[in-house]
């Protein structure tokens, strides 16, 4: 017997995350926005002994898609049908919740409802009579409370008991088009694989869906349906002075609204005056100074603290290497045993303190509930300067890491907009970007000078997207973003340290091993006479263009694989301290190049698998062409200053 597949859905920052990572036992990241989850995944779970494979669908709005990854998802969903689909339902978003479940049904699919986020709609004054919306809707509907665990045993033993029963049919009539919907049905019915859900393809097709019809026609290799759907759709436009599309939108709404109505009573109730202001404050045009204050505060605090850290990391690192020490007279081992030991410094002082402290603030933001406002807000700024309004989205993740935003730019509709958001993502001060700046401006010239450069770059970002995209006419395909902001919350320190391991794991897993081996090996070529090479070859291009010693070109070659490789070989080559051998405009200088050239390996590959191969090349020559403009300015404002 196969294992039981069960779907999971729900609507954005309804929880749907939370619950997947309690079924699954790992950690998934949890975001407040939509297009968090850009890919469809199945996992093999056992949960309470029970065993089933679990199928994690993107946040959807509705099951008419309105970005790449909504497509992705339905389409999956209809093609690889599962035995059962857990609905994660917002208690706080209830209406748009109903209206998502209203679709489902259509799909033939037995459902059953998680009415998630419970005790946050008490908190709010919702009065959800819970027996009584799952007896309109004919499904079973489980109250849920998912970050603390809450009614998910009682989810999956219902989900699991669904998976083999009859499913609830579509409680919506549509009785003014149905004789059309009914003859629509008998004509797709002589040809429609019996796995499709027959009623849901004949609504789609009034609905002048693309996928279904592109579907529709390949199966209808007779043309059977030829006029008669256009007959159909004439009909119910003239019969209603509606667009059939709109009309089933329109029913579908004004049954999940009625819905609502009847099973939810909204009590008031006492709120903070300091979290109402805070809330009108945070999308105000006060907001924007808000948000500089918190995005500064995150990066002083992150380089302070990253500091401290530093400073007790190496103190206790000396300590403990004083009493392990050696007398080697062979040079080659001599050189591996220090680049051994200076590399795990750099890691452990430079990398360490910055990427943990920076996620760790991120999280505490993002579970607070204050960045979905923050992207809210400079939601306004992206329309202004021709940006799709969805961009922030991915630009914010971009902070992060490069690799999962250039991902999440699927959300965005167009090839445009996805094209010049994935291009400044490649130039946003992501994580690694910041230990550059921390490892070499903050630590070497002062926090002043490392905010500047902070800022230099979010205005570069800013200044090419801009170019771009009016060079490529982005704002015809300019759109809003629509999302539900979830209420302010005190951030548990738990849930951020989670998260910041989650997104922070890979630098201790991936980057400390690599850094070894890599100054290991710089160490042995500059014993074996190999970096007095390069500085002859390529001094003459670099001391022109940049002012720099032509032997930087190796630690730009490492920073390609991942940016923060640029840092620790300069700095561990360089015996631990640059300023010995780099004065201090040459440290700008190289952090400013570092900053904007070619993404790294791994942003590489995904910018080929989301936009093929040319579009990558040409971010890269962006970016290349970016960090040789600001590198030369730079020389020759020193020059002459």
């Amino acid at each position: 017997m196969k294992e039981v597949r069960i779907g999971l859905i729900g609507i954005p920052n309804s929880g749907k995350s939370t619950i997947f990572n309690k079924l699954t036992e790992t950690y998934q990241i949890v975001g407040n926005w939509p297009g968090k989850t850009v890919e469809t995944v199945e996992r093999a779970v056992k949960f309470n002994d029970k065993h089933f494979i679990l199928i994690d669908f993107p946040g959807t709005q509705t099951l008419t898609p309105t970005s790449m990854e909504e497509e992705i998802a339905r389409e999956y969903m209809i093609e690889n049908k599962p035995n059962v689909i857990i609905q994660v339902a917002s208690a706080i978003d209830l209406e748009r919740s109903i209206y998502l479940s209203l679709e489902l049904m259509e799909l033939g699919i037995p459902i059953i409802i998680a009415l998630n986020q419970f005790d946050e709609a008490i908190k709010q004054g919702f009065e959800i009579n819970v027996e009584k919306l799952s007896k309109v809707l004919g499904v079973p509907v489980i109250p849920t409370v998912a970050m603390k665990g809450e009614g998910i045993d009682k989810l999956v033993e219902k989900a699991l008991d669904l998976a083999h029963s009859k499913p609830k049919g579509n409680i919506i009539t549509y009785e003014d088009i149905m004789p059309q919907i009914n003859n629509i049905m008998s004509i797709i019915k002589e040809f429609l694989p019996d796995r499709y859900p027959l009623e849901w393809f004949a609504l789609k097709l009034l609905e002048e869906d693309p996928w279904v019809t592109r579907k529709i026609t390949e199966l209808d290799t007779e043309k059977r349906l030829g006029d008669i759907l256009e007959k159909e759709k004439d009909y119910v436009k003239k019969s209603t002075n509606m667009h059939p599309s709109l009309l089933l939108v329109n029913n579908r709404r004004s049954v999940a609204e009625k819905i609502t109505n009847e099973v939810r009573k909204i009590k008031p109730v006492s709120k903070s005056k300091f979290i109402e202001t805070l809330d009108l404050l945070s999308i105000s045009s006060f907001g924007y100074l808000l948000l500089i204050v918190v995005m500064t505060t995150v990066f002083v605090l992150t380089f302070g603290v990253g500091l401290l850290f530093r400073d007790t990391i190496q103190l206790i690192f000396f300590a403990l290497s004083s009493q392990f020490v050696f007398v080697i007279t062979d040079p080659l081992l001599n050189a591996i045993l220090s680049g051994v030991q200076l590399s795990l410094l750099v890691g452990l002082s430079f990398i360490i303190p910055v990427v943990f402290l920076f996620h760790f603030f991120f999280s505490l933001l993002d579970d607070s509930g204050y960045l979905p406002r923050a992207a809210f807000l400079i939601d306004k700024a992206m329309r202004k300067i021709g940006l799709n309004g969805k961009a922030f989205i991915p630009l914010l993740l971009g902070y992060g890491c490069s690799v999962p935003a250039c991902v999440t730019c699927r959300i965005l509709e167009g090839d445009k907009p996805r094209f010049v958001t994935a291009l400044m993502i490649t130039l946003i001060p992501c994580a690694s970007r910041m230990i550059i700046i921390y490892g070499l401006i903050a630590i070497y010239i002062g926090i002043i000078t490392a905010l500047a450069i902070y800022l230099f770059n979010l205005f570069v970002v800013l200044l090419i997207g801009m170019v771009v995209g009016r060079s490529v006419n982005l704002n015809c395909e300019s759109t809003g973003l629509i999302m539900v902001l979830p209420p302010y919350r005190v951030p548990l320190i738990k849930n951020a340290l989670r998260k910041t391991w989650a997104r922070a794991k890979d630098f201790v897993y991936i980057a400390i091993p690599i850094i070894i081996a890599g100054t290991v090996f710089l160490k042995i070529l500059e014993i074996l006479g190999i970096m007095e090479h390069l500085n002859l070859l390529f001094d003459p291009l670099f001391l022109g263009l940049f002012g720099l010693p032509g032997y930087v070109l190796s630690f730009l070659l490492f920073g390609a694989i991942r940016k923060e490789f640029a840092l620790v070989f300069l700095v561990t080559t360089l015996n631990g301290n640059p300023l010995f051998y780099l004065s201090p405009n040459q440290i700008i200088i190289f952090t400013l190049i570092t900053l904007f050239y070619i993404p790294c390996v791994a942003t590489t590959v995904t910018l080929i698998k989301e936009l093929r191969l040319r579009k990558t090349l040409i971010i890269i020559g962006i970016n290349l062409l970016t960090a040789i403009i600001v590198g030369s300015v730079a020389h020759i404002i020193f020059l002459f200053s």
